[in-house]
């Protein structure tokens, strides 16, 4: 199953591939085919996903919110091929606070 491994906050986005490629070799982090890096930038406007081992990089700018970086967690869930649903993972993410919220206020079981 495909899992977030990695996240870089503050990540400078004019890297291309070969540069997210060298910068994760400064660091000896060598991805499989199941994982998922994600980076995104001091904004929080834009997010880069390495995926399929070091094959695919997914590059996702916002132009109208600021995104939360609690939806990294969901992303691997809303990649679709070469599409990724960002709205769904929003969703999924908002959903999941406001159950997290209900149970602490006791309104679930």
């Amino acid at each position: 199953m495909a899992k977030i491994v990695h996240c870089f906050f503050d990540f400078d986005m004019r890297c291309s591939h070969n540069g997210i490629l060298e910068f994760l070799n400064r660091r000896k982090i060598k991805p499989t085919e199941d994982d998922f890096i994600v980076f995104m930038n001091t904004k929080r406007d834009t997010i880069k996903m390495l995926c399929k081992g070091k094959k695919a990089v997914l590059h996702y700018k916002s132009e109208r919110a600021i995104l939360d970086p609690s939806i990294v967690a969901y992303l691997p869930h809303y990649l679709d091929g070469a599409t990724l649903n960002l709205e769904g993972t929003i969703r999924e993410n908002l959903d999941s606070m406001l159950g997290s919220e209900k149970r602490r206020k006791g309104q679930i079981e």
